[in-house]
């Protein structure tokens, strides 16, 4: 009766309308955007009366409205989307009495991005800048207003925006109410510039048209000639090349220019000519920081506008137009079958605008292209090529991942670059990474090391041709055409192939390629077709058919071994049923030849739902069905024909923001249970200690006996990826094989300027899936520390352990440099490796040491020293017999200017040489000394004497050689020059000179530019 009372007194005071008698008072209007997955509700209504609240129609909770006539309804769990919250006046019977509701929309993870640019072309001056912005909005569509970084990035030309996080690839910019703006500043270089914006694997790229700028033609050159009338004694029939020890009149000469600038108004010119030009076995000469001295103790910095390891380089362009001759790439390698990516030195031309892309190459060369795949192993090095003949400047580097069940699909492609990235070693055919490469990622998808290069065959030249014509007939329809061939013995190498993409929007997209390739082994086809489509509203359905056929030949594509004899199709997809229900479901099946000359099947079908179940609970449930007919993976019998069935349960209760707890259940429902992972139950524990650590814990009991312990810790600051770590503690599971694969890469940031890098990652098999990649066992430990502040010392050091059923590894890394002051400049890099057999008492150390000093004073000039100390050692004992090489090479050079008008050059270098084998040993020690100096008698007329030796210590040989000259400027930048020059050789037990050439010579040099010339 009371209560009646009340609710006639809350009718009377109120009036009859249901949102007077009940408000709402947070959210404060529909429509607010939050992206806090718990929220509080506040409404307003008479005291003492019971009020529940419903998140989408599902109860949440039930409370009292206090004495203030307001209740609070605090940590309410809301899923992501869209919400509606419904506040309820129930009467004693529990039904409602008065009710309103108000929407809100809770953000979700990012989706979509959108990208704007200013304008769409500029000139390629390195100056001119285009702002642009970016947008990310969640699957709803609505715009994430920050607490979120964006990483952009430019394959030509700079992000000149500053960088919020250094330690990250690209330009992390942060988002402010709504957008992330950026600058973007054209390169040098005329063509089409890609700048990309990407938040986590979401990418969106707009293209920006870099037109040729105008600029003024610049011309030098250098030329000279020489004579000389020698006369020679003693036996040169041994020698190398006579000419070292000339005799009667020899003449020489040189011709070296660069040009660049505008010619025909809009038409640039870029052209080198050089008759004596050096290293014509390396493409694309990019200056070794360590080639001759690793540091110079300036501020100067050396780089190539031309790229040939031939006498002449030419290069004509205009905008999106161009045709070269020198060193390329043919960058054919937007697809996959058709994919043909080499460095060549020859012709290129190409074009590009809204509707046509071509390029077309030509060349002669006697190198054959070779790719090189290696796993990851936890480790940054060393990864041996097996290669010693690789061409120097044409590797190209890459980390893929790929799907462990689909080896067809590239998760994630990272390339590489020399000196920023890894180290290689052409004599020795090694590379070692800055950073660790795992085995796996954290999903267990393989991770592969791919490394494509030009190979030395010594055989005669043959010509190479290709090209690629592309057309975009709209923004939905492209269609492309590729064909290459390479002159081969008795029969051509061709392959001729096209590809498609075809959008009709969102309900459906096509992507397809088609691909012959012919050899003097056969031919064969590659083929697929591609799917997507969003039939209705919350689904998402793709499909595929790929078969490569056995005889298909192409060497540069992108893993293409891997697929050859393979039939490959599949559909899969999801469909979100409610806000609170969301079903999976998909289909593979893959038929390739294998090894023993039959065929490998497997075929898998799952289905699986997952269900917001209550506030904080969520539950997936899974069940796949695989058969698999062919090679058994544990070799006990050597084929294997199975038909079995998985089932996987798991609970999520999310207690707080940061703490989640997790049960799961695996069962083999099948007739091989031993062959997929084996029945077991997990306990899980996820909590997020910052924004970007989280700390996981595990674990897992096994039906039939036991169990296994993970503790590790996630983290996605690094690279750009998440990257992963757990540590097991486990005892012998038996015969079961099933992959566990943890990792570490976690960045410390400790100060300012020291920063930590922890690194761990094992794989242990533990129930192997057929049909699935197989990972080897092992276990990888990695530790590094930078210090890196402005001036005056930077360190940086990393130790790294491995180990695995075959030998143990250890890697020790240390650099650092120092600056005093202005004057005197230090660097010092260690990089120290060394691998043991298990089974054996093989082993491999390899170890390079590199120390560079430089003394330049700034307020006095009159002594400047530079100086390198350089060791390498490589004991293998890995290969009979047995090769121990240590050398070790001191180089120093200096300049002194005591007066004005006089100067003195010297240069001292040592090499110390040790090579041991079985019987077999040899030490050789040599000096080398130079000495010059030079005295200007006026402007125009300068006197010089030089004097050089080289002594061989255990033989006892010296090289001696010493010359005078005189030289004048006869006419502006002509220089006539004269001399005497002495040559002699001389072994330990003569006394005179075994082999000797001397005599005077003539020299002429001539200097000229644009201007000189009058162009």
């Amino acid at each position: 009766m009371t209560r009646t009372l009340h609710i006639l007194t809350l009718l009377l005071l109120f009036g009859a309308s249901a949102s007077a008698q009940l408000q709402i008072i947070t959210p404060a209007q529909d429509s607010t955007v939050s992206a806090l997955t718990r929220q509080v509700v506040t409404a307003q209504s008479a005291s003492g009366f019971d009020a529940e609240l419903y998140v989408n129609g599902t109860f949440a909770q039930r409370k009292t409205v206090r004495t203030d006539g307001l209740v609070d309804f605090i940590n309410v769990e809301v899923p992501q989307g869209p919400v509606e919250f419904e506040v309820r006046i129930v009467n004693p019977d529990g039904t409602p009495a008065f009710w309103e509701k108000r929407t809100m929309h809770i953000l979700g993870g990012p989706t979509r991005i959108e990208m704007g640019l200013e304008k769409a072309a500029v000139e390629a001056d390195g100056q001119s800048t285009v702002k642009g912005f970016a947008r990310v909005y969640d699957q709803w569509n609505y715009v994430i207003p920050g607490d979120l970084y964006v990483t952009v990035g430019a394959d030509s030309g700079s992000i000149v925006t500053v960088d919020a996080d250094s330690s990250r690839r690209g330009i992390q910019i942060p988002v402010v109410n709504g957008l992330a703006e950026f600058e973007y500043r054209a390169g040098t270089g005329s063509g089409v510039s890609h700048v990309l914006v990407q938040v986590a694997q979401i990418v969106e790229q707009k293209e920006i048209y870099l037109n040729t700028p105008t600029e003024p033609f610049t011309l030098v050159g250098l030329a000279n000639g020489s004579a000389g009338l020698y006369s020679a004694k003693g036996d040169r029939s041994q020698l190398f090349d006579d000419r070292s020890f000339p005799d009667g009149l020899t003449t020489d000469g040189r011709l070296a220019m660069f040009a660049r600038g505008s010619i025909y108004e809009r038409y640039l010119l870029t052209a080198s000519l050089d008759t004596d030009r050096k290293n014509r076995g390396r493409y694309f000469r990019e200056l070794d920081p360590d080639y001759l001295y690793s540091i110079y103790g300036d501020n100067s910095m050396l780089f190539y506008d031309i790229q040939t390891n031939r006498n002449l380089y030419i290069k004509l362009e205009r905008d999106q137009t161009y045709g070269l001759f020198g060193d390329y790439n043919t960058d054919l390698t937007g697809q996959e079958f058709i994919s043909y990516n080499r460095t060549l030195n020859g012709i290129k031309a190409g074009h590009q605008d809204k509707q046509w892309k071509v390029t077309g190459f030509g060349s002669l060369t006697d190198r054959r292209a070779t790719q090189i795949e290696l796993r990851g192993q936890g480790l940054s090095g060393f990864y041996d090529l097996g290669f010693t003949d690789i061409t120097p400047g044409t590797e190209k580097v890459r980390i893929e991942t790929r799907d462990r069940f689909h080896s067809e699909v590239l998760i994630r492609v990272e390339h590489k670059n020399r000196f920023s990235d890894y180290d290689i070693d052409y004599t020795q055919g090694t590379i070692f990474f800055k950073q660790p490469v795992e085995a796996v990622d954290h999903a267990g998808n393989p991770v592969y090391i791919m490394v494509s290069f030009e190979a030395k065959t010594g055989g005669a030249m043959s010509y190479i041709a290709g090209g690629r014509a592309e057309h975009h007939y709209s923004d939905q329809f492209t269609v492309g055409v590729t064909a290459v061939t390479e002159e081969q013995s008795p029969t051509n190498f061709t392959m001729l192939g096209t590809d498609m993409k075809y959008s009709f929007g969102a309900p459906l997209s096509l992507g397809g390629e088609f691909a012959r390739s012919s050899t003097i082994d056969g031919s064969g086809l590659a083929y697929k077709l591609n799917a997507a489509s969003n039939p209705v509203a919350g689904m998402r359905l793709n499909s595929y058919y790929r078969r490569v056929e056995a005889g298909f030949t192409n060497e540069t594509q992108i893993g293409g071994r891997r697929e050859l004899g393979t039939i490959k199709y599949g559909v899969g997809g999801d469909y979100v049923l409610t806000s609170s229900t969301k079903l999976l479901s998909d289909f593979y099946q893959t038929h390739q030849v294998n090894g023993q000359g039959g065929t490998n099947e497997v075929r898998s079908i799952s289905a699986g739902v997952e269900q917001r179940i209550a506030a904080g609970f969520n539950g997936t449930l899974k069940v796949e069905d695989v058969r698999y007919d062919g090679t058994n993976p544990d070799t006990l019998q050597p084929f294997l024909e199975t038909h079995s069935t998985l089932g996987t349960a798991k609970l999520d209760y999310t207690y707080t923001e940061k703490l989640k707890l997790s049960g799961m259940h695996e069962r083999n429902l099948g007739s091989s249970p031993e062959l997929t992972r084996p029945n077991a139950t997990s306990l899980i524990g996820e909590y997020r200690v910052t924004n970007d650590v989280t700390l996981n814990v595990q674990e897992k009991f096994y039906e039939n006996g036991g169990m296994m312990s993970t503790v590790g810790f996630s983290t996605n600051v690094m690279e750009n990826t998440q990257a992963y770590g757990k540590y097991e503690i486990g005892n012998a599971i038996g015969a079961y094989r099933n992959q566990v694969s943890i990792g570490l890469k976690n960045k410390i940031k400790v100060t300012e300027d020291v920063t930590g890098y922890l690194g761990y990652e094992k794989t242990k098999a533990l129930g192997q899936r057929v049909g699935e990649a197989a990972t080897q066992d092992h276990s990888a430990y990695s530790a590094a520390l930078e210090y890196l502040p402005k001036l005056p010392l930077k360190v940086a050091t990393k130790v790294e352990f491995g180990e695995n059923s075959i030998s143990d590894k250890t890697n020790f890394t240390f650099a650092g440099d120092y600056r005093f002051e202005r004057d005197f400049s230090f660097i010092v890099k260690y990089r120290g490796a060394n691998e043991s057999a298990k089974k054996s008492a093989s082993y491999r150390d390899i170890e390079h040491l590199i120390a560079g000093l430089a003394y330049r004073p700034v307020d006095e000039n009159w002594l400047n020293v530079i100086g390198k100390y350089e060791v390498k050692v490589d004991k293998n004992h890995y290969i009979a017999p047995f090769i121990d090489y240590n050398t070790s090479i001191v180089s120093i050079h200096a300049f002194i200017e005591p007066v004005q008008r006089l100067e003195f050059g010297l240069k001292y270098a040592y090499k110390a040489s040790t090579e041991n084998s079985v019987n077999f040993g040899a030490t050789t020690n040599t000096n080398f000394y130079l000495l010059r100096g030079e005295y200007d008698i006026t402007d125009d007329l300068n006197a010089g004497a030089e004097y050089r030796l080289l002594h061989q210590l255990e033989a006892g040989d010296r090289l001696n050689g010493y010359s005078i000259d005189a030289g004048y400027v006869v006419y502006r930048n002509v220089r006539l020059t004269a001399g005497y020059n002495f040559k002699g050789y001389k072994e330990q037990d003569l006394v005179e000179y075994a082999l000797w050439s001397r005599g005077p010579f003539i020299r002429l040099s001539f200097k000229f530019s644009e201007e000189l010339l009058g162009l």
